[in-house]
C-alpha cells in the first residue's frame, strides 16, 4: 500500500491555515489550493507579469534590481517570479496571518524561496520599505479593497523606481455615459485643450472578515 503524500496531521494543519485562494502551492508530490471557480487565475497573472518584465528589462538589468509585491497575501505570486534574476524580491502584506499561512505551507511542502516578506500596508509603504529601492512594483487584487484608489496609486508611484504592474477590477465602459459626463461638470482648464476624459471608481462596504479583504471596516 502506497503511503499518503501528506499524513492526516499535515492535511489538518493545511486546512487550519487555509484557504489558499490566490494560487496553488505544489511540493512533495502534493498540491494545495482553493481557487475553485477562479482556477488558473494566479498562474495567468504570473505569466502576464513575467512577460511584461522581460519585455522591458534584460537579465543583466534585473540582476541589479529589486521587485516589491504590494499586498502579497501568502506570497504565492512573488514566489512564482523568484526564478527571474532580481537581486531582491520582497513581499509586503498587512495581515501577519497571511504571511504565516505562506510560511507554513512552504515548510509543509518543502518549498524553499529566496523571497523576503514584511508586514505592512499600502498606507505605510514608505516606512516599511525605508531601506529599499523598489525598481519594479507589482500590485494585484488590492485596489478594489481600498477606501481611496487615488491615494493608493500615489503611494505606489512614490516608491516605484521604473515599472509598476497594477491589476484590479475595472468598471465597464457602458456606465460612463453622457449623464455622468454632464453631472461631473468637466469644465476645468485641461478640458479646454484635451478630450473629455474622466474616471469612475466604485466603493462597497467591507469588513476584515476574509483573509483577502480589507484589513478593517471600510
Amino acid at each position: 500500500m502506497t503511503p499518503p503524500i501528506l499524513d492526516a496531521d499535515a492535511v489538518e494543519l493545511a486546512n487550519a491555515y487555509g484557504p489558499y485562494t490566490h494560487g496553488t502551492w505544489a511540493g512533495h508530490q502534493a498540491t494545495i489550493g482553493n481557487e475553485e471557480a477562479l482556477a488558473g487565475r494566479g498562474a495567468f497573472m504570473a505569466s502576464l507579469i513575467r512577460q511584461a518584465i522581460l519585455e522591458r528589462f534584460t537579465p543583466e538589468q534585473l540582476r541589479t534590481m529589486t521587485l516589491v509585491d504590494v499586498g502579497c497575501y501568502d506570497g504565492w505570486l512573488i514566489c512564482q517570479l523568484a526564478d527571474l534574476p532580481f537581486a531582491r524580491l520582497i513581499g509586503v502584506e498587512p495581515r501577519q496571518k497571511n504571511l504565516d499561512k505562506g510560511r507554513m505551507i512552504r515548510q509543509l511542502l518543502g518549498i524553499e524561496t529566496r523571497c523576503e516578506f514584511r508586514q505592512g500596508s499600502i498606507e505605510t509603504l514608505a516606512e516599511t520599505l525605508a531601506d529599499v529601492k523598489a525598481d519594479v512594483v507589482t500590485c494585484t487584487g488590492l485596489f478594489h479593497h481600498l477606501a481611496s484608489v487615488a491615494d493608493g496609486v500615489a503611494r505606489l508611484h512614490a516608491i516605484c523606481g521604473q515599472f509598476l504592474f497594477l491589476e484590479t477590477l475595472c468598471m465597464p465602459d457602458s456606465i460612463e455615459d453622457d449623464r455622468l459626463r454632464e453631472a461631473l461638470e468637466l469644465k476645468d482648464l485641461p478640458y479646454f485643450f484635451g478630450s473629455e476624459r474622466f474616471g469612475v471608481t466604485g466603493h462597497k462596504l467591507e469588513t476584515g472578515y476574509s483573509d483577502g479583504s480589507a484589513t478593517q471596516m471600510s
